[in-house]
Parts: structure tokens; sequence; C-alpha cells
């Protein structure tokens, strides 16, 4: 077989192998394969190719921000510090990106069938192993390419060949371990959730692992706002410490490649005992990657001989029925399937994905002065802004049963006030938040935390309204389920519309502080404005609705 015929069959194993990862992390889809199987190939296909985006994204903006940081910022330390730290800061990012944003194509590998299609094929053991090597090669080689290519070329465009040489091989172990700990990860994952004891074990497992990605997204999407103050930080924790300090973090994975580049660099600049310790750590965990790498061949292998073992013993159990008002039916079910979805748990850390990206901003805000309402106003802007794409996730859970959901003998605004009761968890979470942090910094007026508290009930009326729309716009006028990544355009006009409602009681509270300066009377004024949107928002949802 030619190379190219078995690239060509790696790449249709590959699409079966973020299929089966996909199921994996969101097994209440089992049931979507069955009602439309077309409509949940094209909602993967936009996913693998959303993810896919937004690694490359993410890898290049790091590799760019980290090496102006490294390179340009003279503000950070002396030379050699900010090379043996902006080095090390990429590929520490670098190693939690593969990790958090590959985990669930990964698990897909291990399930017993990925690969019985080409076993049904005249191939040898021997050439099953490399399609499944080669499949493997395929979801990872975007991101791998990037990381060994982008940040090793501007560093010798920058500094020199010695120290892009060091990053390339820093960067090359960095991969082939985080690989590997992604393998394991993955083998792990798909074991405690197929073989533990019990549903709720199960639910658990998948819950944890669910939120820990999803925490790394957040970390990884917002890394743009802390990634300067963690170089700075770093960087003074470095040269404050000493030669000892230094000697610690030079023995410190990836640190150890970082404290060699600048070492080969500047040579002597740097204290004996901490190139002495480089040296040796970074031939440690360069034997350490390539351990690592072959590791994961035998792990692969796996692949073609049946998959991970995922057997358990059931036990039967006595099944209790209970009744339930429309209202709290729906929410308990969304709650349930929330938990066997691993998308869904991005809508419950949304006020800390806030939290994480507003701290900065108003950190820097208030280095020139005490904070104003200007920035509670702009803070509370961004939390309307997902109030929109909130609502249309809660909708998503639709998307599971959905043949089931359409015949029962429920009105569509039962069910749009379910979701809008769901939508406000979030959305109070992250107005308190953001008054919390708040109250962390200088303010011109103790009154100003009270903002975002007294816009929480504006959080219905978006909910509300966006809800409707997204009804009548895609539904008729009934119940539809929207998929956040399968449908981007309504998700988009979500968001607009969630921002443009929530902008309308601060508007009013500026407009009253620019006339009055009277902050409890801008604080009534986004009261009434708020009163009137929603009397509005109500009078008109009932149009939107056919039952």
């Amino acid at each position: 077989m030619r190379f190219s015929e078995r690239w060509k069959l790696a790449g249709i194993i590959s699409a079966e192998v973020r299929f089966k990862g996909y199921l994996e992390m969101n097994p209440s889809n089992l049931a979507r394969v069955k009602e439309n199987p077309g409509k949940i190939a094209r909602s993967i296909k936009s996913n693998s190719r959303f993810s896919t985006f937004i690694t490359t994204a993410l890898i290049f903006s790091l590799s760019v921000l980290t090496a102006v940081m490294a390179f340009v910022d003279d503000s950070i330390g002396v030379p050699q510090t900010r090379l043996a730290v902006g080095l090390s800061i990429f590929l520490v990012l670098s190693f939690v990106l593969l990790i958090f944003l590959n985990l669930s194509v990964t698990t897909g590998f291990f399930t017993a069938d990925v690969i019985s299609f080409p076993a049904t094929l005249p191939l040898s053991k021997k050439d099953l192993d490399e399609l499944s090597l080669l499949a493997f090669i395929r979801v990872f080689i975007a991101p791998t390419i990037l990381i060994l290519t982008i940040f090793p070329i501007i560093t010798l465009l920058a500094i020199g060949p010695g120290p892009a040489l060091v990053a390339l091989a820093g960067c090359a172990a960095t991969v082939s371990i985080s690989i590997g700990a992604l393998t394991k990860m993955s083998i792990w994952f798909r074991k405690k959730s197929h073989q533990v004891d019990g549903s709720r074990m199960n639910t658990l497992v998948r819950v944890s692992a669910s939120l820990g990605l999803a925490l790394g997204m957040v970390v990884a999407f917002s890394m743009g706002s802390w990634l300067p103050s963690l170089i700075h930080f770093i960087a003074d924790l470095s040269t404050g410490m000493g030669t000892q300090g230094s000697s610690v973090l030079a023995l410190l994975f990836p640190f150890s490649f970082g404290f060699l580049a600048s070492a080969v660099q500047f040579g002597l600049g740097l204290p004996y005992a901490t190139i002495l310790a480089a040296v040796g750590a970074s031939v440690m965990y360069a034997g350490v990657a390539i351990i690592s790498y072959r590791r994961t061949g035998s792990a692969l292998q796996q692949i073609s001989v049946g998959g991970v073992s995922t057997k358990r013993t059931l036990e039967l159990r006595d099944v209790t029925l209970s009744t339930k008002t429309v209202l709290k039916s729906i929410i308990s079910k969304d709650l349930k399937l929330a938990t066997r979805n691993i998308g869904s748990s991005f809508i419950f850390i949304i006020p800390l994905f806030l939290a994480v990206f507003l701290f900065p901003m108003m950190a820097g805000w208030s280095e020139s002065e005490a904070l104003r309402s200007l920035t509670a106003l702009v803070s509370v802007e961004y939390g309307n802004f997902f109030a929109g794409i909130t609502i249309i996730s809660v909708m998503m859970f639709d998307t599971q049963g959905a043949s089931i959901q359409a015949g029962l003998p429920i009105r569509s605004r039962k069910m749009l006030n379910a979701k809008v009761a769901m939508a406000m968890f979030p959305y109070v979470g992250s107005m308190i938040l953001i008054s919390i942090l708040l109250s962390l910094f200088p303010l011109t007026s103790p009154l100003i935390p009270l903002i975002p508290l007294v816009q929480i009930p504006c959080g219905y009326t978006v909910a509300l309204a966006v809800g409707a729309f997204t009804y009548w716009k895609r539904g008729g006028g009934r119940a539809v389920s929207i998929s956040v990544v399968a449908d981007s355009g309504m998700t988009f006009l979500a968001a607009i519309m969630g921002a443009l409602i929530g902008i309308v009681p601060l508007v009013g509270y500026g407009a009253a502080m620019i006339l009055t300066g009277n902050h409890i009377i801008s604080l009534a004024t986004q009261v009434l404005v708020m009163i009137v949107e929603l009397v509005l928002v109500r009078s008109q949802v009932p149009k939107l609705l056919k039952d």
C-alpha cells in the first residue's frame, strides 16, 4: 500500500476517532445518532473545524505574544532572564493547550471498534499499527507543526541559531511528553467513566473531567489578559531568589530548556550552578520525552487489538417514578443532561471566565486612578453579552432526545420559562462576582458595586427575549433545539441581542449620572428602565410563540 493511500485511509480513521470521541464525552448523544445521523455528523464536522481553528489561533497567538514579551519588553528583568522565562512559559502553556483541547478526540482512539472498518481489509497487523499511528498524527499534526516552528523561527531571527536549536529541542520534548500524558489521561478517563460502580460515580468522573477541561479552556482563552503579568511575576521571582532560586527553577520541566537557551546565548552571564542544573535537567527530560514517545506507540497498538477493556458488573436496581410540574421536570431533565455533556459544563463556569477576564482589566485601570462607574458598566455589559449565548447553550440540551420531546404535549411558553430559569443561574453568579471584584479595588463611590447587583433582573429579560426570538426564528414559534457551534449565526445574533437589551438600563444609569452626578438617582433610573423593558418584552413574547 502506497503512503498516499495509507494517509487517505488514516484520514477516514481520524474522522471516525473524532466521532467516537464526541460520543465518549457526550454519551447522551447516542440517541441523536439514531434520530438524525446526518445532523449529528454535520455537527461533529463543525466542532472539528472549530476546534482546529481555535487550537491554531491560540498556539499562534501564544507564540507571538510570548516572543514579543521575551525579546522586546525591556521592563522584564535582564535579557538572559527574559529569554529563559519567555521560552519556559511558552512550553508550559503549549503543554496545557495540547492536553485540554484534545482530550475528547484522544479518548476516541481507545474505543473498541474504532479500527473495525480497516480491520475488514486485507491488511496485516503491522499495517493496522501504521494506520493507527498515521491517524494519530493527523489529529495532532497542525498544533505540533505550529509549536515546533513559530517560536523557534522567531528565536532564530531575533537572537540566533544556538537558542533556536534549544527552543526546537524543548518544543519537541514538550510535544512528546504532553501527548504521552494525554494518552494516559484518555485511557484513564475511558476506563473510569465505563468501569466505575453506579451511575452517580460515573457521572462524577465525567463531570470532574468536564469541569477540568472547561477551566483549562478558560485559562487558555483568557491568556492575553494575564500572560504579561505571569511573565513579569516569574521573572521577578527568578531574579529575587538569586542563584539558588534560578537553579531550582532550572531543574523543573520545562524551565530547564529556557535556562539552557539563555546559557547558550549569554554563557557565564548565568550562575555556573544554574547552567549545570539546566544542562542536566534538559538531558533528563529529553530522555523522558523519548520514553514517552515509545510508550505512546505501544498504547496506540491497543487500537488494532480491540481498544481498552471496559468490562464491568452491572447491578440491578429498582426504578422509582415521581410526579413533578412541567417546569421542574424540564429543569431536572436539563440538569441531568448537563452532567453528561462535556460542552455544557462551560455554561456553569461563565462567571469564573468573566472573573479571570475582567480582573486584569480592573487592575490595570486602578493603577492610575480609583475605579469609576464606567468600569462597572463595561464589566456588566460583558455579562450581558454572554447572557445571550447562555440561553442558546441551554436550548442545546433539547438536541438530546429531540424526537421524543417533540411528541410531548408541552407548550412552548412552558419550555421557554424552564430555559430562562436555567440561564439565570450563571447570570446571577456573573453579576455577584463582578460586584465582588469591584469591591477589591479603590472606588470613587462605595455604591458602584451595586450596579451589577441591580442589573440581575435584566438577565431574565435578556433570556426571555432572546429565547422567544430564537423559537420564532428557527422553530416558527415553537420550541426548537439549537447547537451553539453548528448554528454559529444564531449564536452570534443571540450574543448581540443580549448585549443590546442589557445595555439599555446601563445607558439609563449613565445618562442619569451625567445629568445629576448622583449614584442613588442613577441606580433608581437603572431600575426604572429595567421595569419598562421587562414589561415591553413580556408583552411581545406571546406574539412570537405559537402555543
